[in-house]
């Protein structure tokens, strides 16, 4: 089975009051398979197959993000946090995709959406190749 896998943070600070952006995890500490691209915060499936995601996000206020792939949301979930200081929430997917689907993480409704860089994290790996 082919080694693809990644685990990618914030470095900076998220703040935003648009609808369907893009959270972009600027760093990555693991990328097998070279799917996921810290510039845009896009993975591109390299293979078809089953594939495993994580988002875990410390927040300083309420919000809603979303998994999405191919543009189409999967998974909104929401975070209520900020009332009381930073809070965590995390979330996880499994999905089947074809080679060259991609998916992101995207703020999911337009609120003043702000995540603290340290501790923000989106992970991905291949768990059954087709």
């Amino acid at each position: 089975m082919p080694k693809v896998s990644f685990s990618a943070y914030l470095t900076t600070d998220f703040t935003t009051s648009t609808r369907n952006k893009i959270i972009p995890f600027q760093a990555t500490r693991t990328n097998h398979g070279s799917g996921y691209d810290n510039r845009t915060g896009i993975f591109t499936a390299p293979v078809s197959g089953t594939y495993y995601f994580s988002v875990s996000l410390l927040a300083k206020t309420p919000g809603e993000f979303k998994f999405s792939v191919n543009n189409k949301g999967v998974q909104p979930t929401y975070m209520l946090s900020g009332r009381k200081g930073l809070e965590q929430v995390s979330s996880s997917v499994i999905l089947d995709l074809k080679a060259g689907d991609r998916g992101s993480v995207k703020t999911h409704w337009k609120n003043n959406f702000a995540i603290y860089h340290s501790w923000s994290t989106f992970s991905g790996m291949l768990i059954h190749h087709e």
